[in-house]
């Protein structure tokens, strides 16, 4: 297998990684908010992030967030290390077209894409 093929392999196991881990079974819960009993404190930066990828999303933001954990662990173990939570759900919704919020997107796979070409563009 040549060098390219090796990374497109490695970069295709990435993304069905980060699918995989996101990935619910049935229909996702409503979306969880400040009022829902389990919700969780977010930072203000992360949650206008969340915010922004919604109705467009049909992840809620706890699979978002997870997702976008798995991501940064992916890239960290490969030695990019300038990206955070913020960052990458800011490059997310920079990566949606313009009417975002009419679309039904898995932003998981579009998220594993980002990642895959981050890894071939840092030749990883």
């Amino acid at each position: 297998m040549t060098e390219l093929g090796k990374k497109i392999a490695v970069s295709v196991a990435s993304l069905v990684v980060i699918i995989v881990s996101s990935a619910t079974c049935g229909e996702p819960p409503g979306r969880i908010t400040a009022t829902t009993p389990t919700a969780t404190v977010v930072e203000p930066e992360i949650q206008a992030a969340l915010d922004n990828l919604h109705p467009g999303c049909r992840e809620v933001d706890a699979e978002l967030q997870s997702a976008t954990a798995h991501a940064l662990k992916l890239l960290q173990r490969n030695g990019i290390d300038d990206e955070t939570q913020l960052t990458l759900l800011q490059h997310l919704r920079q990566s949606t077209p313009a009417d975002f919020g009419s679309l039904d997107v898995s932003c998981a796979q579009q998220l594993g894409t980002l990642v895959a070409l981050r890894m071939l563009r840092e030749g990883k």
